[in-house]
């Protein structure tokens, strides 16, 4: 699995994006959940509209799609 693009909503300094990488690729590749962030591949409700340009612009470039929730909070879109 390759991780081509992540759009976080958090600074940096808040959750890196290495972090980010390592959670989705420990969720969709070995089955490993974080305690406190899921990774879903369903599309989460109340997304906004730069939410779904996003997730159009990678279903575009015939990327896969996941979102990194915090609880029912979108924090990142993941290209893979």
């Amino acid at each position: 699995m390759k991780i081509y693009d992540v759009f976080s909503k958090l600074a940096e300094r808040d959750m890196p994006l290495v972090r980010i990488e390592e959670i989705v690729i420990a969720s969709l590749m070995q089955g490993i959940k974080d305690p406190q962030y899921a990774v879903i591949t369903d599309e989460p409700d109340g997304l906004t509209e730069l939410d779904r340009m996003l997730i159009n612009e990678l279903l575009s470039e015939n990327r896969k799609v996941a979102y990194v929730m915090c609880g029912t909070e979108l924090i990142a879109v993941i290209g893979y």
